[in-house]
């Protein structure tokens, strides 16, 4: 059990504008797409949760939200609290939040004038800190919560009941290519999935520029600590790491730590591809159920997506096996990936931050399906020559959904074109990959 003057010391370590009135923030920080919500939601009561996979930003926008209130309310206001390191302790979040009351504070939060801000990072170490967190915003003290965390169940979990209704939650992805071309200082126009459908959008003047950073882009992925490492292979595997003994195997029970490992890796180089239940079991020397339950613990800690079988019959999409995806295309420097594959990666982790995405199989196959004002298959053809044969899965989709329009990610064929009463897009995959 923590003693008070631990945790007291280990709280003025964290919050260092109690004395100095300013956070220190790196140089080089952007603004992410989803920051500009959260700061709208400064002035709201719900509890604004960011989740996602370590390393992706979380507490970098958490310390970008602290900046911002400074300049607007005095630095003993706002309290941030990492659980990343911290041992379990019962009412630990309770215990913290009391001793900020009465040792920073020094007033009790009924009797203030004014609104605080509390941050609490890497919640999910604490089981129950939804019912923690509950109790106090049943007091109606003038308080506004952000909380993170890097494993959905855990969250999801800890939320429960006890906080439906008060709880709004963020997935934080890696950079998007916009956001890594805002990194580098490089303009691009912000797209979205009708125009590119629809073939309304303008060519870059700089599309040469483009072209060069996406180079950059499609090799490391969007980690943003990543373009400052000289270790690159080195910083994955630490997230990889760190993501499985303090978010998987810390927390969750894995008796078999090798067999998580080797079916991650296997994800990395088979990103985009159907499950295989029954040829994991085998290679991997494990039960069925096992692969089961261990490729949920996968996507729950974020490091995977699964996409399921688009379908009029729910029950089929459901239970037919789904393609697994990791997520951040960067990972395939742990292990050898075919290009095509890497694009298609690239190409769905790009549409999934905005929607629920699917695939598509009956005697071919389509990609991407994208549920957004309608149906919309998309096919990823990275090379040079695509011949109509190529999209056989692209007709036989839009023939018996009733669709007329579709998108093919190429490597440079960048056209509209009509085959009878279809009509197919053409886009350079580091054109599309511009959609925010």
């Amino acid at each position: 059990m923590y003693r008070e003057e631990e945790l007291l010391d280990e709280m003025n370590r964290q919050n260092p504008w109690w004395k100095t009135g300013e956070i220190e923030l790196e140089d080089d920080l952007i603004e992410r797409t989803r920051f500009s919500t959260l700061k709208k939601e400064l002035k709201k009561d719900v509890i604004s949760a960011l989740i996602g996979l370590r390393r992706t930003g979380k507490t970098t926008m958490m310390r970008q939200l602290i900046d911002n209130i400074l300049t607007k309310t005095s630095p003993e206001n706002v309290f941030y609290f990492s659980f990343d390191a911290m041992q379990r302790e019962e009412m630990i979040v309770k215990k913290v939040i009391q001793l900020y009351y009465q040792n920073i504070l020094k007033e009790v939060p009924e009797e203030l004038g004014h609104k605080i801000f509390i941050f609490l990072d890497e919640v999910q170490k604490i089981d129950d800190w939804g019912e923690q967190v509950k109790s106090i915003c049943d007091r109606d003290y003038p308080i506004k919560f952000f909380i993170s965390g890097s494993s959905s169940m855990n969250i999801t979990k800890g939320a429960g009941e006890s906080l439906v209704g008060r709880i709004k939650i963020h997935r934080i992805y890696p950079f998007s290519f916009n956001e890594f071309l805002r990194y580098k200082e490089v303009e691009a126009p912000d797209l979205n999935f009708i125009q590119v459908k629809n073939n309304e959008i303008t060519y870059p003047q700089n599309s040469e520029k483009i072209k060069i950073m996406f180079k950059d882009y499609l090799k490391y992925g969007g980690f943003p600590e990543i373009y400052q490492k000289k270790e690159k292979k080195e910083y994955l595997n630490d997230i990889v790491n760190l993501t499985f003994y303090r978010d998987i195997i810390n927390m969750l029970p894995v008796k078999r730590s090798e067999v998580l490992e080797g079916l991650f890796h296997h994800f990395i180089s088979e990103s985009g591809q159907l499950v295989n239940y029954n040829r994991l079991s085998d290679s991997l020397d494990t039960k069925y159920k096992t692969i089961k339950k261990y490729i949920e613990y996968l996507e729950t800690s974020f490091l995977i997506d699964r996409s399921k079988l688009y379908s009029k019959s729910k029950f089929k999409g459901v239970r037919k096996n789904p393609k697994v995806y990791v997520s951040d295309h960067g990972f395939s420097l742990l292990q050898s990936v075919d290009e095509g594959l890497k694009i298609e990666t690239a190409v769905y982790n790009c549409l999934r931050r905005n929607q629920e995405l699917f695939y598509w199989k009956d005697s071919h196959e389509v990609d991407v399906i994208v549920n957004q004002e309608k149906i919309t298959p998309v096919e990823v053809k990275f090379r040079e020559d695509i011949r109509k044969s190529d999209l056989k899965g692209l007709f036989e989709f839009m023939d018996e959904y009733g669709v007329d329009r579709g998108v093919v990610v190429s490597r440079d064929r960048w056209k509209s074109k009509t085959y009878g009463e279809k009509e197919v897009t053409f886009i350079p995959a580091w054109l599309f990959l511009l959609i925010s």
